[in-house]
């Protein structure tokens, strides 16, 4: 399931989740519905051939969950272009978080990126926001959990 971020704030989430339709947006939006955390959760399909579905998720006012290191995307890296995206996701890396951990020597011979400018990246993502990810991400997460064990059990 590919998901795309169109609003966040604190205590709102908009997204598109590319490919699905009526029949898994709307048990989605009943599912969240039942949270207690959720205010509202909602659903829109402009065109139901051409569009993908887009959810809207309101939480209460809660405190931000804490130990939650928000995953960062390698395109937020500066500098790093689609290509080399590519290239350190084929060797293992996949956001930047991942990038700034990362043995540059060993993902350098994986990646073919030299080791000079794999170092320049990590220096870039280390200047990015990693602070705890809000409050209704953290909750639409583990809705989203909840929500594939609930189908698990009821396939079983």
């Amino acid at each position: 399931m590919e998901i795309k971020i169109l609003k966040e704030t604190q205590n709102e989430l908009e997204f598109e989740i590319i490919g699905e339709d009526h029949t898994f947006s709307n048990a989605l939006q009943n599912f969240l519905n039942n949270r207690n955390e959720v205010v509202l959760a909602s659903y829109k399909i402009k065109h139901p051939l051409l569009s993908n579905p887009q959810i809207y998720v309101k939480t209460k006012d809660m405190p931000i969950p804490k130990g939650k290191e928000k995953l960062l995307p390698l395109v937020d890296v500066k500098g790093i272009g689609p290509k080399n995206v590519e290239k350190l996701k084929k060797a293992g890396i996949k956001t930047a978080n991942a990038l700034l951990k990362a043995d540059t020597e060993k993902i350098s011979k994986k990646s073919g990126i030299s080791a000079k400018m794999l170092e320049k990246y990590q220096a870039g993502a280390g200047e990015l926001n990693f602070a705890e990810e809000s409050v209704v991400r953290s909750v639409v997460k583990s809705a989203l959990k909840d929500f594939a064990k609930a189908f698990k059990k009821a396939s079983a």
